[in-house]
């Protein structure tokens, strides 16, 4: 079920084999799922098959923390950083810790 088709313009062999692997990974997830078992990367996340009450079949996504911290990483810092010159709100106790 891997596809040999090419994107246009794709000449380099990093970009193609990368491709390839995509597609391996996209078949074993099906294949996984398809039997009514998770397909987990470690580091990534987890697909697991749902049966639906009408008698089909979901597959969910289910990222790993890992990958969560890492896609929340600039925004946490971003956020830290705006805040972080603002006036402390009166309703907010600060806690010194001396």
């Amino acid at each position: 079920m891997v596809s040999k088709k090419k994107a246009k313009g794709n000449t380099n062999p990093a970009d193609e084999m990368l491709a390839l692997g995509i597609h391996m990974l996209r078949d074993k997830i099906f294949a996984s799922c398809s039997a009514g078992r998770p397909f987990k990367v470690d580091g990534f996340g987890t697909w697991a098959p749902s049966l639906q009450p009408d008698g089909s079949v979901e597959v969910q996504f289910r990222p790993d923390k890992t990958l969560i911290d890492a896609l929340n990483a600039p925004f946490v810092l971003s956020t830290l950083s705006e805040h972080a010159e603002k006036p402390v709100p009166s309703w907010i106790t600060l806690i010194d810790p001396e």
